[in-house]
C-alpha cells in the first residue's frame, strides 16, 4: 500500500535489508541479520485499575530484531497522562517468522515489567504493532498513526433499482492525529455500481475521533472528500480523474485495536450541478456497510 503511509528513512532501510534476507533467514556473506530501528508510534492506553481511557499520545519505541536467530528486543514507552514511562519487556523476545518480511513477537519466558505482550513487525507493509500490560496497571497498544485494514468486505446499496454489490478487500485507513483528535479517513479500491466507477481512493479530512476502551470511534457528517477514480483524462493523458463531487453524507467507524477488527457504516453522495439554476443537488446516494481486519491471516 504505497498510499498508506511513509515511515522514517531508517525504517525504509531496515525493511529493504530484512526483506532481502528473509527468504532464507540467512544474513548472507559478510552481513548482519540484526538491525535496530526507533519508530514514533501512537499509544492507546487504558488504566486497568480505574477503567479510564487516557488521551492517545505519540512516543518512540525501539526494536532490535535478529532475523536469523528469530529473536528481538524492545524498549517501549507510553504516556500515563503525566509522565512518559519506559519499559523493557525482557532481555530476549521471540520473533517468529510467519511469511516474507513478517515476524510475530512474543515473550520468551517471563518479564518483570509487562505481561500479555504480543505484536509484530511487517516490513512489506511497513507496519508495527505492540500490545502489552504493565505491572503498574496500564494496558497499552502501540500502532503507527495510520491504522489500516486490508482484509475487508463492503456491502454497497443504492437509493434506486441499481443492484447491490459486495466489494472484497477494499482498503480502509484512518490516520489519527492525537493532538486534534481527528482522522484522515481513506477508502481505497471501492467499486460503485450505480456510477460504474472504480475509486482508487476517497479521502476525507479532519473527521472527529474519540478514544474508547477498545480503540477508536470515528464519526462525522457532511464530509468533503477528494476522490480519485479510474477514467481517461484527455486533457492530461492520465488514466485517473480527481473530483470533490463524492462527499460522505455520514461516516461512522469503530476500530478495535485489541482484535484488530473494524466496522464502518457510511453514505457516499454524488453531488451534481443544475445547469439551469446553478444549484447543487444529490444525484444519487450509495450506502455502505463494511467490516474486516488488518490481515486475512498472519
Amino acid at each position: 500500500m504505497k498510499t498508506k503511509h511513509v515511515l522514517m528513512a531508517a525504517m525504509a532501510c531496515l525493511a529493504v535489508c530484512l526483506v532481502s534476507c528473509s527468504d532464507s533467514d540467512d544474513p548472507g556473506k559478510g552481513g548482519s541479520s540484526s538491525r535496530t530501528v526507533t519508530t514514533t508510534m501512537l499509544n492507546h492506553v487504558v488504566n486497568t485499575k480505574t477503567g479510564e481511557v487516557l488521551a492517545p499520545a505519540m512516543t518512540q519505541n525501539k526494536l532490535t530484531i535478529d532475523t536469523a536467530a528469530h529473536t528481538a528486543q524492545l524498549t517501549l514507552s507510553f504516556s500515563d497522562g503525566t509522565t512518559t514511562q519506559t519499559v523493557t519487556p525482557a532481555d530476549v523476545l521471540s520473533a517468529t517468522y510467519r511469511r516474507l518480511g513478517f515476524y510475530k513477537l512474543g515473550l520468551n519466558g517471563t518479564s518483570s515489567s509487562v505481561s500479555d505482550l504480543s505484536g509484530y513487525v511487517d516490513f512489506n507493509e511497513g507496519n508495527m504493532r505492540y500490545a502489552y500490560t504493565t505491572t503498574t496497571g496500564y494496558r497499552v497498544i502501540s500502532t503507527l498513526k495510520e491504522v489500516f485494514y486490508l482484509s475487508t468486505t463492503t456491502q454497497m446499496a443504492y437509493n434506486d433499482t441499481t443492484q447491490d454489490n459486495k466489494v472484497d478487500n477494499a482498503m480502509y485507513q484512518f490516520e489519527i492525529n492525537p493532538t486534534t483528535m481527528t482522522a484522515t479517513v481513506k477508502v481505497m479500491a471501492l467499486v460503485h455500481n450505480k456510477e460504474s466507477k472504480y475509486f482508487e481512493s476517497i479521502t476525507a479530512y479532519n473527521v472527529p475521533v474519540t478514544a474508547t476502551k477498545e480503540g477508536y470511534h470515528v464519526e462525522g457528517k457532511n464530509l468533503s472528500t477528494t476522490a480519485i477514480y479510474r477514467a481517461y483524462d484527455g486533457s492530461t493523458g492520465s488514466s485517473t480523474k480527481t473530483t470533490n463531487a463524492y462527499p460522505f453524507g455520514t461516516f461512522t467507524a469503530e476500530l478495535s485495536l485489541e482484535s484488530e477488527t473494524f466496522t464502518a457504516s457510511y453514505t457516499l453522495n454524488h453531488i451534481m450541478n443544475n445547469g439551469d439554476t446553478g444549484e447543487t443537488y444529490v444525484h444519487c446516494t450509495a450506502s455502505a456497510e463494511a467490516k474486516g481486519q488488518v490481515y486475512s491471516s498472519y
